[in-house]
């Protein structure tokens, strides 16, 4: 088995070729909150919200399904092949079948859950429907070249769905000066045409088969995370339908702006899980106990590196938006450093989750997520009426904790494993109290910008403090240089 250093190297490439997808929507947000409207940035954030709810409902999870019984068939190459043709096969035929019978009724659903008439099913709806119908291709050609350590094809295809989408969505918003709908009928061509050619490569390589033997064990791994995914996707966005019916347009696109720069955390989050899940699966697999130290030692790096992302999220945005963006966008400075302390629990879920994956007790899940959407449904409907914004940034933190309560228990319910995630809880808790005290001074106390700019940094003084202290009291209290093999030794 490859040393921990080995394991780090690998999934840090795969860690950066996975977050380029996303990567394209965080590079362009400057360019959207520049030069499109607060008004044309809601639109666009609505759209977004549709297509990814949409996918769930495609596939029926079996992408989910795809990535776990990956690891059964991979040394049997031929059944590989037939599995994966099936379940690509499965996918896109679901997916067109039920855009179909969605078709004749997408304006009464629009009308019935958004108030706004400018977001309508044509074409916005129509759009939403071809983005989740590639979304539904690419997510499973994705986790194929990732597991099977394809760097090569991994790279062209997240290369190249980078630079597609950037390039054509920045040309329509910056040199043809399209509005909302320009824009994502621009992504929605580069994505069509990246996924279509890398589907006929994989077609081209491995064959084309169907199997109705694979459905059936498919479907009974998959199917109870559809509810698991499909709670906790109304958990992420009952918000903004929300805001969206009790507020104006500039308040959606405030919070919208706020959410998307806490998602950066998450983006990162899911490439760190994306590049590091076939190593974690695998040492599970070759032996649980003997690899929980390695195991632990991973989860606590992906750790840090979340406390540090979102320490300088907190840390830059308000010099970005105080300084390059319309001043309708400040009072997400006040929301940010509440929603990202969500994404520290959001951590916690993923390491406690994990047992669950891979021993194969996804009936829980459902429970887990119903949890976290019937907090979300329920906190929105109280305290967004009384505190506005913030009311439902806290609601978002709230459903968060909540649902991370059952996850731990059971996480030890599930099996002997256990992950020692040490330094990570005491550090978490600081960073977060801070971001707590930030949100209120932003909010309620007169600050000059200088002073606001400096007090956004104390998150990120703190982790470094707080790192060092991890290395002066296992050094004896000698003064040291924090080094590479410092971190493998204390991390």
């Amino acid at each position: 088995m490859s040393s921990l250093k080995d394991i780090l190297k690998n999934s840090s490439v795969y860690t950066i070729l996975g977050f380029l997808p996303t990567a394209s929507r965080i590079f362009l947000l400057p360019i959207f909150l520049i030069y499109l409207s607060p008004e044309d940035f809601a639109l666009i954030g609505l759209n977004t919200l549709v297509a990814g709810l949409l996918p769930l409902v495609m596939t029926l999870g079996l992408e989910n399904a795809f990535v776990r019984f990956y690891f059964d068939y991979s040394r049997k190459p031929k059944l590989l092949r037939a599995y994966l043709s099936t379940i690509l096969l499965f996918v896109m035929f679901s997916s067109t079948i039920i855009s179909v019978l969605i078709f004749p009724f997408g304006e009464a659903i629009f009308k019935l859950i958004f108030k706004t008439k400018e977001f309508s099913f044509i074409p916005f709806g129509i759009t939403a429907l071809l983005s989740a119908f590639f979304a539904s291709i690419y997510t499973i050609i994705f986790a194929l070249y990732r597991n099977k350590q394809d760097i090569k094809s991994y790279t062209y295809f997240a290369g190249g769905m980078f630079l597609a989408t950037t390039i054509a969505e920045s040309l329509a918003i910056i040199v043809f000066k399209c509005g909302p709908i320009g824009v994502i009928w621009t992504k929605l061509i580069a994505t069509g045409i990246i996924t279509l050619f890398f589907l006929f490569k994989v077609f081209r390589e491995n064959g084309l088969f169907f199997e109705k033997r694979f459905i059936k064990p498919s479907y009974k791994y998959a199917l109870p995370l559809i509810p698991y995914v499909l709670f906790g996707l109304v958990f992420t966005s009952f918000d903004r339908i929300m805001i969206e019916h009790n507020f104006d347009l500039t308040s959606l696109a405030v919070y919208n702006l706020a959410m998307a720069i806490a998602h950066i955390t998450d983006s990162f989050m899911y490439a760190l899980q994306s590049a590091t899940y076939p190593t974690v699966y695998s040492l599970l697999k070759e032996n649980m106990d003997k690899n929980t130290n390695k195991i632990s030692q991973i989860y606590r790096l992906i750790g840090l590196v979340v406390l540090l992302i979102i320490s300088a999220l907190i840390a830059s945005t308000p010099i970005g938006i105080i300084n390059f963006l319309n001043p309708k966008y400040i009072p997400a400075i006040a929301l940010i450093p509440i929603v990202l302390i969500s994404y520290g629990f959001r951590y916690l879920h993923i390491v406690f989750t994990e047992p669950l994956f891979f021993f194969k007790q996804t009936k829980k899940l459902p429970w887990l997520a119903l949890i976290g959407g019937s907090v979300s449904i329920i906190g929105n409907l109280t305290l967004l009426p009384l505190f506005g914004l913030t009311g439902a940034a806290f609601t978002f933190v709230i459903a968060k904790l909540i649902q991370l309560c059952p996850t731990y228990y059971w996480y030890l319910k599930a099996s002997s494993l256990r992950f020692k995630l040490n330094y990570i809880y005491p550090i978490m808790f600081i960073i977060f109290a801070i971001s707590l005290l930030l949100s209120f001074s932003f909010n309620n106390l007169i600050l000059t910008p200088w002073i606001l700019y400096t007090l956004s940094f104390m998150p990120f003084i703190s982790i470094f403090s707080c790192v060092y202290i991890v290395f002066w009291v296992n050094s004896n209290y000698k003064f040291i240089i924090p080094t590479l093999d410092n971190f493998k030794k204390y991390f």
